[in-house]
């Protein structure tokens, strides 16, 4: 890695051919390949012109963002992109799909960024669709939620996870369910297809992690490149491409592992969309109901226990 993207449009292209129904992309492209044609041209300036107007019929042929461009057009493709801290804005950002159920989200409680790193325009505007791949680490690094939705420039925008499921869904948006909370709106919950996601007042999920590292099956990327794969694995399936190299960064610390592949997260995350059954949900008012189920039980006891004797104290 990096390949060559007409690599990735021949794995994208097998995977479709198996049967696949959405790829997710952990991966950005910020960067536009460099066409060898091109180079060869700008390097040689003692060819003749009719080397190189031979040279210039074959730019075209070996332009390979434009052959990952074609096969992004023909299949469902989720590509990644980073929303940062930094004061930066590499790539486009194609007109988001999620959609608020108030105009103004300035006062919305969802995690927000300036800036952003994400794909370059040929690539972004010829796939289906895009979401972001931030984690959101607990106070003590290990990665326990993740995000559903992320502000910027008072837009709403998906994670990975969510961007796949609704192409899995056919959804042409993403509604995001809100409530008024004093000065701050907060949301609660949203809806991808049938599909209703409680969250928390940020947008963000627990995590419903199935197992450690290899819970869902890996299939090597050079097997899908040389299409030495099982269809019967790939059909009406969802894939997630990423990376687990140590050397790549993308490792995370989490309750099942502590170099946890972070493709592997968006996968789980996934899995929890399509199934809300699986989410484990607070609702916010369960900080005020354990202070009045405290509070009541602590009256009734002090109450209660000075009239009991020893065995009675303890029986209640």
């Amino acid at each position: 890695w990096p390949w060559s993207r007409a690599k990735v449009a021949t794995m994208i292209e097998n995977m479709a051919t198996a049967g696949t129904v959405v790829i997710a992309f952990d991966v950005i492209n910020t960067e536009e390949e460099r066409n060898p044609v091109t180079q060869v041209l700008q390097g040689l300036e003692a060819l003749s012109d009719d080397a190189k107007n031979e040279l210039s019929t074959n730019i075209d042929a070996m332009d390979a963002d434009q052959k990952m461009a074609d096969m992004l057009q023909e299949t469902d493709v989720t590509l990644g992109f980073l929303f940062t801290a930094e004061d930066i804005k590499r790539g486009s950002l194609p007109h988001t799909v999620v959609k608020a159920d108030i105009d103004d989200i300035s006062s919305l409680e969802a995690e927000e960024y300036e800036s952003y790193v994400s794909n370059i325009a040929k690539l972004q505007d010829a796939a289906p669709g895009i979401g972001f791949i931030n984690s959101s680490p607990d106070a003590d690094g290990f990665i326990r939620r993740t995000s559903m939705i992320i502000k910027h420039e008072d837009k709403l925008y998906p994670s990975l996870a969510l961007e796949a499921a609704r192409l899995y869904a056919l959804a042409e948006e993403v509604p995001v369910f809100t409530a008024q909370e004093g000065d701050k709106r907060s949301v609660t919950g949203l809806t991808v297809g049938r599909i209703k996601v409680k969250t928390d007042s940020k947008g963000k999920i627990l995590i419903p992690f199935r197992g450690p590292q290899k819970s869902f099956p890996y299939i090597s990327a050079s097997d899908v490149y040389r299409n030495e794969i099982s269809e019967e694995l790939f059909e009406s399936s969802v894939v997630f491409v990423g990376t687990s190299a140590v050397g790549h960064a993308d490792l995370r610390s989490t309750p099942v592992g502590l170099q946890y592949p972070g493709v592997e997260i968006h996968a789980n995350a996934f899995e929890g969309i399509m199934d809300p059954g699986l989410l484990h949900y607070k609702p916010d008012w369960s900080t005020g109901a354990v202070i009045i189920y405290l509070a009541l039980i602590g009256f009734i006891l002090s109450v209660l226990l000075p009239h009991l004797g020893p065995f009675k104290m303890v029986f209640v």
